[in-house]
C-alpha cells in the first residue's frame, strides 16, 4: 500500500480508517468473568457464565450465584489501587520488573528491525513486506509452543534465537543479499513469537484484580524506552553492523528476564495479589512442564482439581 499510494497522508488515512470498523466489537463481546466477579458484580457474572454454559452444552452448577458471591468475598478483601499496590509484594514485585523488562526487550527488538530495513540492500518495500508477512506464520507457531512447549521456554528461547540470528546477520552483513534477508526474516519470526509469549504472560501472571493496570503499566514504561529505536537504526552512521549488534544485545537481556518468569501452562491463575504473590514459587530453574513431558489428561485433571480446591477454600 505504501508503495502504491507514494503519500504519507494518504497511507495514513488507509491503514487508520478500517479500524473504526472494531468499534462494532463492542456490541458482540462479552465482559469478562473474571474482571466481572473482581468488580463484584455477582449477576452480571453469573447471567455470563450461564451463557457460556448454555452455548456450550454443559449443565449449569448448582448454587452459582452463592459460589461466585463466596469466591468474591475471598479474593476482594482488600481495595484495589492501582498499580502502587503491585509493588507492595516481593513476588509480584519482582515479576512486574521482570514482565516491564521483557515487554521493553520486545519492543525495541521489534522496531529496531523494522526501523533498520532501510539500511539495508535491496528494495526497502520488499524488506518491509517480508518483516511484516511472515508474523502470520509466526503468530500460528507460537500459538502451538504456547499450547504445548509451554509460555515460559518458549518466549526465552524466541528471543535468544532472534537475537543469534540478528547476530548472525551482523556477520553476513557483506555477503549475499538473499542471506542477510533470511537472517532478518528469521530474527523477527522468532522475535514475533517472543512478543506474543509476553502478552500471554502478562495476562496469566498479574492477578485478575490488577490485570490491566500491570499490563498497562509494562506496556507504558517499554513504550517510553521505545522512543530510542529509531536511534538503534541511526548507529549505522558510526559502523554498518551496529544496529544489528545493539539489537542482539537487547534480545539477550530479553531472553534472561523471560527465563526468570515462572510457566503458567495449565496453571489456576491468580485472582488477588496474595494468590500472585504465592503463584508457582516453588518452580525451579531449570524445571520444564511442556505437554512433551506430562499427560493431556493428568495435567486437565490436576488443574481441575486444583479448581476445586481453590472453590471449596472459598466457599469456606
Amino acid at each position: 500500500i505504501a508503495w502504491l499510494t507514494k503519500d504519507w497522508f494518504l497511507l495514513g488515512v488507509i491503514t487508520t480508517v478500517p479500524f473504526f470498523l472494531l468499534i462494532l466489537c463492542w456490541w458482540f463481546l462479552p465482559e469478562s468473568p473474571r474482571w466481572l466477579l473482581s468488580r463484584g458484580h455477582i449477576e452480571q457474572c453469573a447471567a455470563l457464565m450461564t451463557t457460556i454454559a448454555t452455548r456450550n452444552g454443559k449443565q449449569v452448577p448448582d448454587r452459582l450465584k452463592e459460589r461466585l458471591q463466596a469466591v468474591s468475598f475471598t479474593h476482594n478483601t482488600e481495595r484495589n489501587y492501582g498499580v502502587v499496590q503491585l509493588l507492595n509484594y516481593s513476588t509480584v514485585r519482582l515479576r512486574t520488573l521482570l514482565l516491564t523488562a521483557c515487554y521493553a526487550c520486545n519492543y525495541l527488538f521489534y522496531y529496531g528491525l523494522a526501523y533498520n530495513t532501510v539500511n539495508l540492500s535491496g528494495n526497502e518495500f520488499l524488506n518491509f513486506f517480508l518483516l511484516s508477512v511472515v508474523e502470520l506464520p509466526s503468530t500460528m507457531l507460537g500459538w502451538w509452543a504456547a499450547q504445548f512447549l509451554g509460555r515460559r521456554w518458549t518466549g526465552a528461547l524466541s528471543i535468544l534465537l532472534a537475537a543469534i540470528f540478528s547476530l548472525a546477520n551482523a556477520i553476513l552483513l557483506n555477503t549475499s543479499q538473499w542471506v542477510t534477508i533470511m537472517m532478518m526474516v528469521l530474527s523477527k519470526m522468532f522475535n514475533t513469537i517472543s512478543f506474543l509469549m509476553v502478552y500471554i504472560q502478562c495476562s496469566e501472571i498479574y492477578p485478575t484484580t490488577h490485570r490491566s493496570c500491570g499490563t498497562g503499566l509494562s506496556s507504558l514504561i517499554s513504550s517510553i524506552f521505545g522512543t530510542a529505536t529509531p536511534y538503534i537504526a541511526y548507529s549505522h552512521v558510526y559502523w554498518n553492523n551496529l544496529p544489528l549488534v545493539i539489537i542482539f544485545v537487547i534480545g539477550f537481556i530479553g531472553f534472561i528476564n523471560a527465563s526468570l518468569l515462572p510457566e503458567t501452562l495449565d496453571a489456576d491463575l491468580p485472582q488477588s495479589l496474595l494468590q500472585a504473590d504465592k503463584f508457582l514459587t516453588g518452580d525451579k530453574y531449570w524445571s520444564y512442564k511442556g505437554r512433551r513431558c506430562w499427560s493431556g489428561k493428568v495435567r486437565v485433571m490436576e488443574s481441575n482439581e486444583q479448581g476445586h480446591t481453590n472453590l471449596a477454600i472459598s466457599e469456606d
